[in-house]
């Protein structure tokens, strides 16, 4: 089972990232080329800033999974 957990895992993160690599290329790739022609530092910027979010994202569903999204909301805030 760890095994498959491992497996699982791995080709997640080879996809994640694989994708933010064919992003860049096609970011910064002239439109002859079949990309958008955006500077190659501006392309990685907006890559690197999607990446963030992604990760970013799970701080923004813990706080809405754990009830916190209203004061004093939270399931393990004692009570008033």
């Amino acid at each position: 089972m760890l095994a498959t957990l491992f497996s699982v895992e791995m080709w997640e993160r080879f996809s994640f990232y694989g994708m933010q690599g064919i992003l860049l290329y096609y970011m910064y790739f002239t439109a002859a080329e079949g990309g958008l022609g955006l500077e190659q530092g501006l392309a990685a910027g907006l890559v690197g800033a999607y990446g963030g979010g992604v990760y970013l994202s799970t701080i923004l569903g813990a706080w809405l999974g754990t009830g916190c999204s209203v004061p004093n909301g939270c399931s393990s805030a004692p009570p008033s």
